[in-house]
């Protein structure tokens, strides 16, 4: 995944599990549509496909965040919303250069939960950056 940022060809580098190449092995079906459809959504908002929103696998030069657009010292970016948020800040920032690489993911096939997310609290925060930053309610 670094490879492209130390090459001087990107600076951000967002993994996809969902591009050509990429893959996951023992996702559950719920997790696997529920994560593309934040896909789209957040696809739409930016205004640029982007295939896998939710994936935490990401690169990027700090230099990026000398970007007077991108403030990271804001209260309300205190959990879950940071991410989508510096994701969100870097596709519509022109200076950046983005781009996906396809990644696998294993998840334990024994294990009942793959992450500490809680249904309802944690998917608004995910989504408070789309409709915060869409809406022009932050910055």
């Amino acid at each position: 995944m670094v490879g492209p940022i130390i090459a001087g060809q990107y600076d951000f580098i967002q993994g996809s599990r969902r591009l050509p190449g990429g893959r996951v092995v023992n996702d559950r079906p719920f997790r696997k549509v529920t994560t593309q459809l934040y896909s789209l959504f957040f696809s739409i908002l930016v205004g640029k496909r982007i295939t896998d929103a939710t994936n935490g696998f990401r690169a990027f030069r700090l230099s990026m965040f000398r970007d007077c657009d991108i403030n990271l010292e804001q209260d309300w970016l205190d959990r879950y919303e940071l991410e989508p948020y510096i994701l969100y800040k870097a596709i519509r920032a022109k200076q950046i250069r983005m781009k996906e690489v396809p990644i696998t993911i294993y998840y334990h096939e024994n294990r009942k939960h793959f992450t500490k997310m809680k249904p309802f609290r944690d998917w608004w925060r995910l989504a408070k950056p789309m409709i915060y930053l869409g809406l022009k309610l932050r910055k």
